[in-house]
């Protein structure tokens, strides 16, 4: 009976069939008690009417739930409903090994890590007395981080009823028929011979997968399910090293092993199979690492494996606290956070995501949050031999987050040979906080100040609560003086209300922890665009580089607001934007910023280049449609900018800045009547809400009215409003402005 979604079955809500087979059919569903998503194996009708077959399957399923590996799917529980048995199971999304295996086999050092943890996880279960009966890549998943998990471990054995005829001799059966079903190919002689099994079955299975993710191929070959059964029976594979002559021998000597025809014969252990892979990836048999000098990492989003998918922040938080304490490790370049988290949730193998980020090795890993209790799993790839360099498992209290990170840290630094400290110089040690409460407020915060716009008000809110959990927490302040910053920049907050603010924050963060290049860039962003000291804002960008060489933020606001400052000239801009693009590929906020760069630089194709591509990577970022819509103004390209702008409109919700530059491109296509329709309703709306008055000084300069135009713009020098520097250089209004009676007031004004 195959349940429709929105059926209950018990306390749970069916979703989809995810699929079925001889052991019955496993159903997506929603625990209504917990609220998590589940998978539901119901136990086959015409098996569960038979009470001996019941009660095995509780007992089973019991066992079951009581292991606790990795590479093992997690039983929650075995459950009745109305005559309907059933096991819960840990839902785990990511494809099967069957559909995952190239026609030539899979890379040598990717085949043997998998095979180790496989041969792990039968050595769990067999040292409990299961045995799986039905391994084969079908029943292999390998999640989103690569790492593969057994699924219906055991279940294949509850199906043999006293007399000795089940779901195994159902399959025979069919075979008989010709009908060849999928677990055939996989079976041990013995098993196609219905004698009584043991863990060996499962590793003559285990050599069947492992032939078969060295070659591409199966061992056994037949033309018909007859053929392929005396196959498996009588014939010997094809050596791996006439396949795949590449491998190491010893690899293609145990599998051999594994597919002796006589379980005596064969290698006896799960544990003995996992060793030989780990005597044949032993470092000595792997390429040695490059010298330390060229080592790079990228640190991909670890995936969260908590109960609650809301506790995402807490995994991405943990990703970024590791993040920034690589970035503290001399002769290490580690991949900015914005591209490395680009990859989060991608399905792209890790060749090419190192390819991308330019980096030799990648760490990934996952974290589960449960109580007090805190698991984070890591390991350090070498993608281009894909070899791990380094795993390790951390089963710690809550309260040993920080260590772990700091555990971390020192791994890959010894693993990669260099050196744990300041690039450059002493950095004082981190002024972390030791109050969980205060970190768990901290890592929301910066959950929601990534996603910018008014979620910004939000996470003041968190740090606001971190801070006074614990004052001295000065990532806390950094964080605040960024948001106050925020707030600012994109029109939310007057700058004469964020502004001061920011500094305060920034004040109170340095004096905590003065290596802090955050807290730093936000300084001299506050010195430039609101104090007008373009010298003290220099410094404070310069010593934010200097802390962290590729701090994208104080690179790229560097290089933008050094033309307007006057202290940088055009060709230094370009090249410094262009840099912090190389160093962040897939960072959108800095490709946006490096296009605003071209149009200011009179590079307008360039910069509708950029904007497209900013579009590309991140088609919801305003920032990017925005930035998009300019370049296509400065190309004069008007009718393609009307077209965006609706776009951005869409999104935005006749956001000023938008409502701006759509009543330029009017005015650039000649429409001069919707033009000042748009510059009428931005006026009117100034006077009831806070508008950065630059974008009204920019339409009133489209539409040919100097005076206008200077009053908005002196009224944003006064302000203090950081977009008043544009009038110094923006496309479209430096002219107008320059030519104005008042454009020396406007200069002193802005401090120029």
């Amino acid at each position: 009976m195959t349940h429709s979604p929105g059926t209950r079955l018990g306390g749970y809500e069916i979703l989809s069939l995810l699929g079925a087979g001889g052991m019955g059919e496993v159903y997506r569903a929603r625990d209504l008690r917990l609220g998590r998503e589940v998978a539901l194996k119901l136990l086959p009708p015409d098996l569960a009417v038979d009470p001996e077959r019941r009660e095995r399957f509780r007992h089973e399923a019991r066992t079951l739930a009581a292991l606790d590996h990795p590479n093992i799917v997690t039983v929650y529980s075995v459950e009745e409903t109305a005559g309907q048995h059933y096991l819960t199971m840990a839902l785990i999304d990511g494809e099967t090994l069957d559909r995952l295996v190239p026609p030539d086999g899979l890379p040598v050092l990717r085949l043997i890590e998998l095979a180790k943890s496989l041969a792990d996880a039968l050595a769990t279960a067999h040292a409990k007395g299961i045995v799986h009966r039905d391994l084969k890549p079908g029943n292999i998943m390998l999640r989103a981080d690569g790492r593969p998990v057994v699924l219906d471990f055991g279940l294949a054995k509850v199906a043999v009823a006293a007399d000795g005829r089940g779901a195994d001799d159902e399959t025979i059966a069919q075979t008989r028929a010709d009908v060849l079903v999928g677990t055939v190919p996989y079976m041990s002689p013995e098993q196609l011979q219905h004698q009584d099994l043991d863990g060996r079955s499962d590793l003559f299975s285990l050599g069947v997968v492992l032939y078969e993710m060295a070659t591409g191929r199966r061992p056994f070959q037949g033309a018909s399910a007859a053929a392929l059964v005396s196959a498996i029976l009588r014939d010997t594979p094809p050596p791996v090293a006439e396949l795949r002559p590449e491998l190491p021998g010893a690899l293609g000597e145990l599998i051999a092993r594994c597919l002796e025809k006589s379980r005596d014969a064969r290698i006896q252990t799960a544990g003995e199979v996992k060793a030989a892979l780990e005597a044949i990836g032993a470092p000595a048999s792997r390429p040695a690492s490059p010298a330390a000098p060229g080592q790079s990492v990228a640190v991909l989003p670890f995936v969260n494996h908590s109960a609650s998918a809301d506790d995402a922040y807490f995994s991405d938080g943990i990703t970024e606290e590791i993040l920034g304490a690589l970035t503290r490790i001399e002769g290490l370049r580690v991949a900015a956070r914005t591209s490395s988290f680009a990859f989060k949730d991608a399905t792209s193998d890790l060749k090419s995501i190192a390819a991308t980020l330019r980096v030799r090795n990648v760490l990934e890993g996952s974290v589960r949050r449960s109580g007090d209790r805190l698991r984070i799993t890591v390991q350090l790839v070498d993608v281009e031999t894909g070899y791990p360099l380094w795993s390790e498992r951390y089963d710690r209290e809550l309260t040993d987050v920080f260590a772990i990170q700091d555990e971390i840290a020192a791994a890959i630094a010894a693993k990669l040979e260099v050196t744990l400290g300041g690039g450059g110089g002493k950095r004082t040690p981190r002024r972390r906080t030791s109050n969980l409460q205060a970190y768990d407020e901290y890592l929301r915060g910066l959950a929601l100040q990534n996603r910018r716009g008014g979620s910004v008000y939000r996470a003041i809110a968190c740090l606001d609560r971190a801070i006074a959990l614990d004052p001295g927490y000065a990532d806390a302040h950094a964080l605040l003086s960024d948001a106050y910053r925020l707030l600012a920049t994109y029109g939310y907050e007057t700058p004469n209300t964020a502004m001061p603010r920011a500094r305060a924050a920034a004040e109170v963060a340095l004096g905590l922890d003065p290596d802090l290049p955050e807290a730093h860039a936000t300084l001299a962003d506050v010195a430039g665009q609101y104090e007008r000291d373009s010298a003290a804002a220099f410094r404070s960008w310069e010593r934010a580089l200097t802390l962290q060489p590729e701090h994208t933020r104080a690179r790229c606001e560097r290089a933008f607001w050094g033309i307007y400052l006057g202290r940088i000239g055009t060709q230094e801009a370009v090249r410094e934007a262009r840099r912090a693009v190389d160093a962040d590929p897939l960072n959108v906020w800095a490709i946006s910023m490096y296009c605003l760069i071209l149009g200011v630089t009179e590079s307008a194709e360039e910069a509708v280049a950029m904007g497209r591509r900013a579009l590309e990577l991140d088609p919801e970022s305003f920032l990017a449609h925005y930035v998009a819509l300019q370049s296509l103004i400065w190309a004069g390209r008007f009718d393609e900018a009307l077209a965006a702008g609706r776009d951005v409109l869409r999104m935005s919700g006749r956001h000023h800045w938008t409502l701006a530059a759509i009543g330029v491109a009017h005015a650039g296509a000649g429409d001069r009547v919707r033009a000042q329709a748009i510059y009428d309703e931005l006026a009117a709306r100034a006077r009831s809400e806070y508008m950065q008055p630059f974008h009204l000084c920019y339409l009133a300069c489209a539409l040919d009215d100097a005076e206008t135009a200077m009053a908005w713009a002196l009224r944003g020098a006064e302000e203090r409003d950081a977009m008043s520097i544009f009038s110094l250089g923006w496309p479209g209004v430096h002219a107008v402005l320059s030519a104005h009676p008042d454009h020396a007031t406007l200069l002193k004004a802005i401090g120029r």
